[in-house]
């Protein structure tokens, strides 16, 4: 059976308020964001969520969603509802805040108040979903770019990798060195400090006599070509990004400081869960019960996790990259 969180957040992108009894209301409302930027910005669309505590009647909308995706009646919907709410209410009475997916996290404040954080990635903005504010420059900044391009003194770049054949480099560099013997520039004389043009040579002097055309290549670019390979070798290469190794975690628990997530850990070993361990990013502390390396692996663990202890069917899965 799946969470009455789930089908909160399925309904967040259809209706601009949903009730739940004896708890509060979750309300969508336009986000006037767009409206702050810039006249050049375009803007996609953005929704805010907020939460009531006031409205806590039962409008049948989310009994009605959950009684038709579990095949259950009206009746039982009504009873799973009011278990998830005792469930909540329990947790946040004890300092544990509770994570709604894709709507937010739950907690009491000190004066007993429920505060409600929402979450960046919200379900009520599926529909723009991957959308970002997008420049649109005018004409007068279109028509300085092409008329002043932006100049670069980056030189070009060589590859030297060594995946390339070694007879293709040879013959590479050979074909350069064969180009730069049949014009007359000094490229071995470093004396002058002064930048050298490419000219049109003419014709006639490209003109090779009869034996520098009989001539074998490799008596006369043996020694040019060790020379350069030399030079090039001092290019630094730039080296491989290293592979970035994700963790996935089954959290079944956050807490905002170390020593209460140590003490909901504890209770947490003597229910049977021997390999629960605490993961901190920031300032959240969250408990776990497995770790993988492999998604799919931790996916299938999740599953059976959830069917297997239906006390903890909102754990969920956590992304570290090390």
């Amino acid at each position: 059976m799946q969470p009455a969180s789930v089908y909160i957040a399925y309904l967040l992108t259809k209706h601009e308020c949903v009730i739940v009894p004896g708890l509060g209301a979750f309300v969508v409302s336009n986000s006037e964001e767009s409206k702050n930027k810039q006249p050049e910005s375009l803007c996609p669309p953005k929704n805010l969520l907020g939460f009531n505590p006031d409205i806590r009647h039962n409008d049948g909308l989310l009994a009605n969603a959950i009684a038709k995706g579990e095949s259950i009646s009206y009746k039982e919907a009504c009873l799973q509802i009011s278990l998830y709410v005792d469930r909540v209410i329990d947790c946040m009475e004890k300092q544990i805040p509770v994570q709604m997916h894709w709507i937010g996290e739950l907690n009491f404040s000190a004066e007993k108040k429920i505060l409600f954080r929402p979450y960046v990635w919200l379900s009520c903005n599926l529909n723009t979903f991957g959308m970002d504010d997008f420049y649109m420059p005018s004409i007068e900044e279109l028509n300085i770019q092409e008329k002043y391009p932006p100049q670069t003194d980056n030189p070009p770049f060589i590859d030297v990798s060594p995946k390339q054949p070694v007879g293709k480099r040879y013959l590479a560099i050979a074909a350069a060195i064969i180009g730069l013997l049949m014009i007359a520039i000094p490229v071995n004389d470093h004396s002058t400090q002064q930048c050298q043009t490419a000219q049109m040579i003419p014709l006639p002097t490209l003109t090779l006599t009869e034996e520098e055309v009989i001539q074998p290549a490799e008596e006369w670019i043996e020694e040019p070509a060790e020379e350069a390979i030399k030079e090039l070798e001092k290019i630094p290469i730039e080296k491989p990004v290293e592979k970035i190794t994700p963790y996935y975690y089954i959290v079944i628990a956050s807490l905002p400081t170390k020593s209460s997530a140590q003490v909901q850990m504890a209770h947490i070993k003597k229910e049977g869960f021997s390999t629960a361990d605490i993961v901190s990013v920031g300032n959240k502390h969250r408990i776990y019960v497995a770790k993988f390396s492999n998604r799919s692996e931790a996916d299938s663990f999740l599953v059976r996790f959830r069917t297997q202890h239906p006390q903890y069917h909102d754990a969920w899965l956590f992304i570290q990259r090390m």
